[in-house]
């Protein structure tokens, strides 16, 4: 080998060298979230014991309220252990750090004013072996008033027992690993709704999930496009987005209601996906949603307008992509798709 071969051997491994030095010192460092993500295919869940921060006194009898309603939700989803079996399962504990009952009236005075709270923290225990397995947090708020959320003080634990039902139910039918996105309920987000120029009577459907994978929303991957676990959503994509549609709508001083409506608002959701573009210096975390609507006049003389809006939001991390970068991203995607809806107002046409 000649010398100018032999500097040219050197140099090409030198950058080779560099390159893996890069992306060894980017790896991603497992956590303790991750391992204890996934709880087993085929488990079930038992309710354990309910209790609330600071033995806090409430009204209502806030423990109760949550133990049927999370008994209700696991037993709907099929993950709920049947007494005396000797099936493999679980014990839910849950404690109620925040409850605020709210009044739908004083709601609709002043959004915020009159909310309805309601915060749960939750831990898994494997009852098996006695020993914690993973701790999440759900929380709901109720900050718009109106005849629509009268109620809101009991209906939302119905609400956030249904989220805490469909995070355990991905936890134990899937069999990779991975992380959970946790969104803030779309009211807490600070945002301007400009009032609506004409006030509309709606029936909001809920919207349908047409993706094809329905369980994950992304996939993280380190350099050689090396999977390390899936992404997964805390909340039901479609009731997510369903609720934002619905507070964004009342806050606007539109009414929704499902008889004596004058419009129908419908739609479905075609994406919601985290991915990473990965290079040995950064990842672009990139978040993606896609939501078609279709609003209806219920006279049937104006026929039917239908459209598709497409958020996107970037950030780029010269670290691993972490449960908080992810999080942020996909909140910013959803920041956008409302605005762009909000701001097109398909459903005030005349």
């Amino acid at each position: 080998m000649s010398f100018f071969q032999s500097r040219s051997y050197i140099k090409s491994l030198l950058v080779f060298s560099f390159f893996i030095v890069l992306t060894s010192c980017a790896a991603p460092q497992r956590t303790k979230l991750d391992q204890g993500l996934l709880l087993g295919t085929d488990s079930k869940i038992e309710v354990g014991t309910i209790t609330t921060a600071d033995q806090k006194k409430y009204d209502v009898d806030a423990e109760s309220l949550l133990r049927n309603a999370l008994e209700k939700a696991l037993l709907e989803k099929g993950i709920l252990r049947s007494k005396g079996t000797n099936e493999k399962y679980f014990t839910l504990s849950a404690n109620i750090t925040d409850y605020e009952m709210g009044n739908a009236f004083k709601r609709w005075l002043l959004p915020f004013y009159g909310a309805t709270i309601l915060k749960v923290e939750c831990e898994i225990t494997d009852s098996s072996k006695g020993v914690s397995v993973t701790k999440f947090e759900h929380r709901q708020s109720i900050v718009v008033g109106g005849l629509y959320t009268v109620g809101g003080w009991k209906t939302i634990f119905d609400t956030v027992a249904r989220d805490i039902a469909a995070d355990l139910e991905r936890r134990t039918t899937d069999k990779a690993e991975g992380f959970y996105v946790e969104l803030a309920p779309w009211p807490e987000n600070e945002v301007d709704i400009p009032k609506a120029a004409v006030s509309q009577k709606i029936n909001l459907v809920p919207l349908k999930d047409q993706r094809p994978d329905k369980t994950r929303i992304g996939e993280r991957l380190a350099a050689f496009e090396v999977s390390m676990g899936n992404v997964y959503l805390n909340r039901d994509a479609a009731s997510y987005l369903s609720e934002a549609l619905q507070n964004d709508l009342l806050a606007s001083g539109n009414q929704l209601t499902s008889s004596g409506y004058n419009v129908i608002l419908e739609g479905e959701i075609t994406k919601f996906w985290v991915s990473t573009n990965t290079t040995p210096l950064y990842w672009d975390v990139i978040g993606e949603i896609e939501v078609k609507l279709s609003v209806t006049d219920s006279s049937g003389t104006k026929g039917k307008i239908e459209k598709t809006y497409t958020a996107q939001s970037t950030s780029r991390t010269y670290a691993w992509p972490t449960q908080k970068v992810v999080s942020q991203v996909l909140s910013a995607s959803v920041k956008n798709l409302m605005y762009d809806i909000r701001n097109d107002s398909i459903w005030i046409k005349n």
